[in-house]
C-alpha cells in the first residue's frame, strides 16, 4: 500500500538524519580522538563533536593519546601541539612509526603560532592544520576528512 511506502521512506530519512549521513556505512559513528592538555578544550570540543554525531575519545597528554590511538583505532585524531609529556610533534612521529596507527588522519588543532618551516614540515605528516581561534574551520575539516576516510586509503595533506 502507499501508506507502507511512505512509512519506510520516512523511517529511512529519519535514520539518515540520526546517522548524519545519507549513505550507509559499516561504521555508524566516526570516532575522533582529541589529544589536548586543556580540560576546557577537551570538554567543549568533545561536546561540539558529540553534537555533530561523532563518538569522542579524549586524552590529556601525548603518551595517553598515543596509547588510546593504538588501542581504540579512532577514525581521526585532533591533536594540540603544545601538550605535556610527549609534545604534538613526538605524538605524530610515534603514530606514523606504528603500523597500527600510521594511516589514521591527524588534524592539528593548536593555539601555537607556527613558522612557515614548521607548517611545511607538519604538512608532510598530517592532513590539516587548524587554529583554536577557528572552530568552524575545524568542523569543516573534520567533515571533509570523515568523508574522505570512507573513500581513500590515504589522504593528501593540506595546510
Amino acid at each position: 500500500s502507499l501508506t507502507g511506502t511512505r512509512t519506510i521512506t520516512t523511517h529511512t530519512r529519519l535514520s539518515d538524519a540520526v546517522r548524519g549521513s545519507k549513505t550507509s556505512s559499516d561504521k555508524e559513528l566516526k570516532t575522533v580522538l582529541i589529544i589536548d592538555d586543556e580540560p576546557a578544550i577537551l570538554e567543549l570540543l568533545g561536546l561540539l563533536l558529540v553534537n555533530k554525531g561523532f563518538r569522542v575519545l579524549r586524552a590529556n597528554d601525548g603518551r595517553a593519546g598515543v596509547e588510546t590511538a593504538r588501542t581504540q583505532h579512532p577514525d581521526i585524531v585532533v591533536l594540540d601541539l603544545g601538550i605535556p609529556d610527549l609534545n604534538g610533534t613526538k605524538v605524530i612521529e610515534q603514530l606514523r612509526a606504528d603500523p597500527q596507527t600510521r594511516r589514521i588522519p591527524v588534524l592539528i588543532h593548536t593555539g601555537m603560532v607556527l613558522s612557515e618551516d614548521e607548517r611545511h614540515h607538519l604538512a608532510t605528516q598530517v592532513q590539516s592544520i587548524t587554529f583554536k581561534t577557528e572552530q568552524d574551520f575545524l568542523l569543516a575539516e573534520l567533515d571533509r576528512l570523515g568523508e574522505a576516510a570512507d573513500n581513500l586509503p590515504e589522504l593528501e595533506p593540506t595546510v
